[in-house]
């Protein structure tokens, strides 16, 4: 798309400005102002808009691909409208439905007792895991969302049996808390849906393997 021409204070733009702003610009500089707020003005905003438009659309069908860092690093490709691949890997989108070709999982997060009490931020840590080392509680977990699901598994002091407590935003069967396995390394495995509010949960206790 061609644009007006060009002129500078009345006269040709000379070899720099046409460097900078091509020879078929529609910019003009405004001489009326003070040497201090002299400026560029563009006249008129539509056939500039338009021209601008124009050549980013046309430089934008210019690059099927991207590369970052060295020609052989990492290639970023277009898939579809709204779809991406990195090194011919299409990249998942979290609003559509994906297949997925690989295993995927949050990775259990060791969380501690101090002072008797179990924090879990399950922000950071969907899979919690916890060895005991003393009778702890586990306390309400922050960040807890709507249609989450987590799990905490609990495993039993090696030498000497400790007990565990829930905060009240844990809900059970019943309304009745379960009692973790008594049993030196035992595994308790506890799973729960919530609701925004509550942790509604179910335990699976003393997980083995069949004597």
């Amino acid at each position: 798309m061609a644009a007006p021409t060009a002129s500078k204070n009345g006269s040709s733009l000379d070899a720099l400005d046409e460097a900078i702003l091509g020879t078929d610009s529609t910019i003009v500089y405004n001489a009326s102002k003070s040497p201090a707020t002299a400026r560029w003005q563009f006249s008129p905003w539509s056939a500039v808009l338009t021209y601008i438009q124009t050549a980013l659309a046309s430089l934008a069908q210019q690059f099927a691909s991207i590369e970052i860092g060295h020609a052989t690093d990492t290639t970023l490709s277009r898939v579809s409208a709204g779809v991406v691949a990195v090194e011919g890997k299409t990249v998942g989108l979290l609003s559509v439905a994906n297949v997925w070709t690989a295993q995927q999982n949050f990775g259990a997060a060791a969380i501690t007792s101090t002072a008797a009490s179990i924090a879990w931020d399950v922000a950071t840590a969907q899979v919690a895991k916890h060895t005991a080392t003393e009778n702890t509680t586990l306390a309400n977990p922050t960040n807890m969302v709507d249609g989450g699901h987590y799990e905490f598994r609990w495993k039993q002091h090696a030498s000497a049996v400790k007990t565990l407590a829930f905060g009240n935003a844990y809900a059970w069967s019943g309304g009745v808390a379960p009692t973790v396995t008594t049993t030196v390394n035992a595994v308790d495995i506890f799973t729960f849906v919530c609701d925004g509010a509550l942790m509604h949960g179910a335990i699976r206790p003393d997980s083995k393997v069949p004597a």
